[in-house]
């Protein structure tokens, strides 16, 4: 027996009127438009923050030189290692979630492989279990990282108090997107999607390996 996903919208139900859909549409909360009106499909134990893709998303532009970089990575083997690349626009102070990358069941140097060409100079922030030691080598996890060229920060991420709390970090990503986190994608890659789908929905499978990179 084989099982699929079938997804439609509210607009395919052709019992409802072009004006009895939209009322029903309207009846919904906008972070639930998407799932119950548009068919999109809802993920592990529901959003993470109650916002619309549309009110985060922008059109894709090149960014200017003197914004400042970084990239965020999460480790990860069979849960996958995911890392994002973000700019901010100090000006307006604006985080924008330039590129994504998630990857299971790969080495250290194939994750470097595919960070490298984001830039080798930007730095990168990582969390608490870069510090733990490789079995074979002992050699700790971010240091492996580092000698793949990868510009590693001297110390983990942690918040102003010495804190590195997930919850927390998802937190102050709230109240930034009201309206200053914005996402987009640069015209030579592809559209951050998963991301969108951090920010939209929490999971257990891959996308929630972006939430993590996005707060470290």
């Amino acid at each position: 027996m084989k099982r699929c996903i079938i997804l439609m919208t509210i607009d395919q139900a052709k019992h409802y009127s072009p004006e009895q859909c939209d009322e029903i549409a309207a009846a919904f909360l906008p972070h639930e438009r998407e799932a119950r009106a548009m068919g999109a499909p809802v993920m592990g134990s529901g959003r993470v923050f109650h916002i619309e893709e549309a009110s985060i998303r922008v059109e894709p532009f090149l960014i200017p030189v003197h914004w400042p970089q970084i990239n965020g990575i999460d480790f990860g083997w069979d849960h996958p290692f995911a890392a994002v690349n973000c700019a901010w626009d100090r000006d307006s102070d604006t985080v924008y979630v330039c590129r994504e990358y998630r990857e299971r069941l790969a080495t250290p140097l194939i994750h470097a492989g595919a960070l490298k060409p984001w830039g080798e100079w930007i730095p990168i922030a990582w969390p608490h279990d870069g510090l733990a030691h490789d079995k074979g080598s002992g050699v700790p996890l971010a240091r492996q990282y580092a000698g793949y060229g990868l510009a590693m920060l001297p110390e983990r991420a942690t918040f102003e108090d010495g804190s590195s709390g997930l919850e927390a970090g998802l937190m102050e990503m709230l109240e930034r997107t009201k309206p200053r986190l914005s996402q987009f994608s640069l015209p030579s890659s592809e559209r951050c999607k998963a991301s969108i789908g951090c920010i939209s929905y929490r999971t257990p499978t891959l996308p929630a390996g972006l939430c993590p990179a996005l707060v470290w």
